[in-house]
């Protein structure tokens, strides 16, 4: 089942979907709602949620962890079953891509052709769509590595720029290293953010978004302390910070935008000036700066 409701209102008024088998995880594109989950779950909805239409399910198939989109045309969800689905027609129909793993955690395609999942031992590269996985070297018992043993997600924002986190913990509160390529995945090569937390990395418009942290004024009596960061890079290198908007952190975010730890929440890449949405005491979703009623209103605008 899911929980869902296609415009703001009161927690009362939220209501549970029936799905042919249990989601697991949920993404947008271009409009469209995607859902993926039990029994290879794939469906959609182009009304916001109110009605659901199943374009892959199989009875006693695997599970789909996650699905995501390339572009408006290529997809692809991710699981068990030793196979990973992609559609190249905005999702009418999957074909599945045999992979080298019985289990793909998390995957990020560029387009078509390009792309890496992250298994349970190793983590592979394609530049054929799949038909070739190549696995990535990474040395743990390099200086700049080790320690670095948990992977939190890879992103690829280009053909040849991809990412993959890497942490010394399961979760965004530990020290990281973002191991990176510029030419496929034929080269490898630590890049280092000091002063730094990341709480998500993720891509959009052909370029990493960065969101989290950043300890300041480490040099004043007392120590440094630290504020919000965000920002984007086509290299992993050169990286252009964005203004600071608020004094708290964020706690999630995707292609699309990041949430606070309260609810709150800014699309990226964000608006100028900035305008974030929030959660009220009664629930319902308001636009920084408009009234509630002017809020529903423009919602519920055609």
């Amino acid at each position: 089942m899911l929980l869902f409701n296609a415009a703001p209102a009161l927690a009362s008024e939220w209501r549970t979907i029936e799905l042919p088998a249990r989601p697991l995880n949920i993404a947008e594109n271009s409009g469209t709602l995607w859902v993926c989950g039990a029994d290879e779950l794939i469906a959609a909805s182009d009304d916001g949620g109110k009605t659901w239409t199943a374009k892959h399910n199989l009875r006693n198939g695997g599970l789909l962890l996650s699905i995501g989109f390339a572009n408006e045309q290529f997809g692809y969800a991710v699981g068990t079953g030793g196979v990973i689905f992609v559609t190249k027609d905005g999702g009418k129909t999957w074909d599945s891509v045999k992979v080298p793993a019985q289990v793909v955690y998390w995957a990020a395609f560029a387009d078509e052709k390009h792309g890496l999942i992250h298994t349970p031992r190793n983590i592979y590269t394609t530049s054929d769509g799949g038909t070739t996985w190549i696995p990535v070297q990474i040395d743990l018992t390099h200086e700049d590595l080790k320690g670095f043993s948990h992977v939190l997600n890879v992103v690829a924002p280009t053909a040849d720029h991809m990412a993959i986190v890497l942490s010394q913990g399961n979760s965004s509160v530990y020290d990281y290293r973002l191991f990176v390529t510029k030419d496929g995945g034929a080269k490898w090569s630590v890049s280092e953010i000091p002063s730094t937390g990341l709480g998500r990395l993720t891509s959009h418009g052909g370029e990493y978004w960065f969101a989290g942290m950043e300890v300041i004024e480490k040099d004043k009596p007392g120590g440094g302390y630290g504020v919000p960061l965000v920002m984007h890079s086509a290299d992993a290198e050169k990286w252009t910070h964005l203004p600071r908007w608020s004094k708290h952190e964020f706690s999630e975010c995707n292609s699309q935008g990041c949430l606070y730890w309260d609810g709150a929440a800014v699309q990226l890449p964000p608006t100028d000036p900035i305008r974030f949405w929030t959660s009220l005491r009664r629930k319902s979703l308001q636009r920084h700066g408009q009234s509630q009623k002017e809020q529903f209103a423009q919602w519920e605008r055609p």
